[in-house]
């Protein structure tokens, strides 16, 4: 059944939606990231005083808080939360929200001091932003990190108690609109020497033809290799079926 949902913010409209009763949590965020270019990790939806689940679908939570006949058309209120990979605003906001969602479970996660009381750190942390920031990325890279608009992919090892050494793996979204894949290794006190392999990419195709082992490294499905252009394959980003795993160095 087709439903108009009347999306606005605490105190403003912003767009109106044609949908079915069958979408999902997710599938209802995506159509509105594709108007309004918020991505969906940040959308959190409310009708009545019911928040709608990624995983359930709009009919069973209109039923669950009206028990009425369903309506014509729904009001929703949109909630924009803070997603810690996205660092600035970039210059085309939807392809960052389309990207994201297509990446939205690729972990973002370091190991920080000795193994024995190392560390853990993930994009879902209340505030990992900080830690991330103050990543060598120039001594690895050469990037600077007001270059870098969001963050894909961060698998980084840092021992700074015993040696002083890093190991990063990441994907990140430049300000000039590319994707920037890299690895890097660095030795700050033993042997003094840093290995880099990094390379600019404007689609994830791309990136699986260059570096199919950065690719299979980071777990990156078939499914999402194959959106070339992010913006006008947006509706796929609710198809892919994800199973991201830790990087595995053998891998390159």
């Amino acid at each position: 059944m087709a439903v108009k949902l009347h999306v606005s913010t605490l105190g403003e409209h912003i767009c109106t939606i044609d949908a079915q009763l069958q979408w999902t949590g997710r599938e209802t965020k995506d159509a509105i990231m594709r108007v309004v270019a918020v991505p969906i990790s940040v959308q959190s939806l409310v009708v009545g005083d019911a928040m709608l689940d990624n995983h359930k679908n709009l009919e069973q939570l209109i039923a669950a808080t009206s028990g009425e006949a369903v309506p014509r058309e729904i009001s929703v209120t949109l909630i924009k939360g803070q997603d810690p990979r996205i660092w600035k605003t970039p210059q085309d906001p939807m392809l960052l929200a389309t990207l994201l969602s297509h990446c939205d479970e690729m972990p973002v996660q370091m190991s920080v001091g000795m193994s024995a009381w190392a560390r853990h750190v993930n994009f879902r942390d209340p505030a990992p932003q900080p830690l991330l920031k103050a990543l060598p990325w120039k001594a690895m890279f050469g990037l600077d990190p007001a270059d870098v608009v969001a963050v894909f992919y961060l698998d980084a090892n840092i021992d700074s108690i015993e040696d002083g050494s890093y190991f990063l793996a990441t994907l990140v979204l430049l300000e000039s609109g590319k994707m920037a894949a890299a690895a890097s290794y660095l030795d700050e006190l033993d042997y003094g020497y840093t290995w880099v392999h990094m390379l600019e990419v404007t689609s994830f195709r791309e990136l699986s033809a260059l570096w199919p082992n950065f690719a299979k490294a980071v777990g990156m499905a078939p499914a999402v290799v194959d959106v070339d252009h992010a913006q006008s394959k947006a509706s796929t980003a609710s198809d892919v079926v994800r199973k991201w795993e830790r990087f595995d160095p053998e891998c390159l």
